[in-house]
């Protein structure tokens, strides 16, 4: 029997739900595989944002435990200077050192301001110049103010405080060829530095013959001079003269006007020509003018 192109399309009841049932399937397998990579890549996006939410708060802990860390240095710093013993006492800040203002309270730090302020120069003349040190706050001001011995202001009749007495003051007079360190720094202007110079100077020199002399040192101006020039005193006696007649080049040389050239053609001059009989004699050496004469001039004896 011969069949038909629509014998094809003919199909019992169970047929047809057999393939209803399988093209259910077929469209919901394309339908999977449509959605999966959506579904994949939406998860791909949640767990990027979980991991930006993870970094974000590490990095709030992170800042959080810089913020512990930098309030505890902080509180340790302050609990150091809670720690510094407060010992009340008279001083004369122009004077104390550096054990004395940590005994007052004062850090190291803030002590060494003070120090490195004297040793530039600075003096302290009323209690109320002390407040101008950025290291002292008011309220360390208040505190040490009764113990300062320094006037509360200028007046005619200056008084210094000292061991609970009240003595007229008056300027020091200051012998430049034998006062010591401790007696320089009672100058106005002169602190430890300067008056270390003043004694190094001298020694090289062995010894001012002028009150100007000071004024050659590193530091020490002429209007600074004249703020003290009135309390010098000189005594040339203690000079120790050289006597050109005997000395070789090394010893000429040790004082501060004689470079090795000049040493060194005084005793060749002296060599050829025999010993010096005058001091005018040294200026025969081409290398000694008459400004480095008058230097070197009371300096010099000779012996024949």
């Amino acid at each position: 029997m011969s069949l038909k192109f629509k014998d094809f399309f003919k199909y019992n009841r169970s047929e047809k739900q057999s393939i209803l049932v399988l093209l259910g399937i077929l469209i919901g397998l394309i339908l999977f595989l449509n959605f999966y990579d959506f579904i994949i890549e939406s998860q791909d996006q949640d767990l990027s944002k979980l991991h930006e939410a993870k970094n974000y708060f590490d990095s709030l802990a992170t800042i959080k435990n810089d913020e512990k860390t930098q309030y505890s240095d902080y509180s340790k710093n302050k609990t150091e200077e809670l720690k510094i013993k407060t010992e009340l006492f008279q001083f004369d800040p122009n004077e104390l050192n550096l054990e004395g203002w940590q005994r007052l309270g004062l850090t190291e730090k803030q002590s060494n301001t003070i120090l490195n302020y004297r040793n530039k120069g600075g003096k302290f003349r009323i209690k109320k110049d002390l407040k101008k040190m950025y290291s002292i706050s008011d309220e360390k001001y208040t505190e040490l103010n009764p113990y300062i011995l320094l006037p509360d202001s200028f007046a005619k009749n200056y008084k210094k405080v000292k061991s609970k007495e009240f003595k007229t003051w008056t300027p020091p007079i200051v012998n430049i060829n034998t006062a010591d360190s401790a007696m320089f720094t009672k100058l106005r202007g002169i602190g430890p530095t300067y008056a270390s110079r003043i004694i190094k100077y001298r020694n090289a020199l062995t010894g001012f013959h002028s009150k100007s002399q000071l004024s050659e040192i590193y530091g020490i101006s002429d209007s600074l001079l004249e703020t003290f020039n009135d309390q010098l005193i000189i005594d040339t006696l203690s000079i120790r003269n050289m006597d050109v007649n005997k000395m070789d080049t090394k010893q000429l040389k040790q004082n501060p006007y004689i470079n090795w050239n000049v040493a060194n053609s005084i005793v060749n001059f002296r060599e050829q020509h025999g010993l010096y009989k005058s001091n005018e004699e040294i200026k025969k050496s081409v290398l000694i003018d008459d400004s480095l004469f008058q230097k070197i001039e009371p300096y010099l004896l000779i012996v024949k």
